[in-house]
């Protein structure tokens, strides 16, 4: 029985699409994509600063897992919020999270990706 000695697995991060491109297999690799949103700052219960990605998923010509996180963020007094013209701070982030999403998941069809994600177990 092997104690305490596992070999550690490499996952690399990169946070710029062109990158990603370069550094993904070309052998018939899978591109999987999850969306997020989540939020990064708050007060009192109110969400004042917020953050909508993507996280791109695929194997490096290197043969590990590649990963392209992209990512906006925008606050409760950002000028983009005023366009959904709602009643309440709640609504305008959540059309502007489903606006972004939008975006990505543009970049995620041009890649061929679908949802979901690479892990190590």
């Amino acid at each position: 029985m092997k104690i305490g000695c596992e070999r550690k697995k490499i996952k690399e991060v990169v946070y710029d699409l062109e990158e990603f491109k370069k550094l993904l297999s070309t052998d018939n690799s899978r591109v999987h994509y999850e969306l997020y949103w989540k939020p990064l700052e708050h007060y009192s219960g109110l969400i004042t600063r917020l953050e909508a990605g993507i996280r791109l998923y695929g194997i490096s010509v290197d043969g590990y897992i590649l990963v392209c996180e992209l990512s906006d963020e925008i606050t409760w007094c950002d000028k983009r919020l005023k366009k959904y013209g709602n009643t309440n701070l709640f609504d305008d982030y959540d059309e502007w999270i489903k606006e972004k999403w939008n975006e990505y998941k543009k970049i995620a069809e041009e890649l061929g990706a679908t949802p979901g994600k690479f892990e190590y177990w």
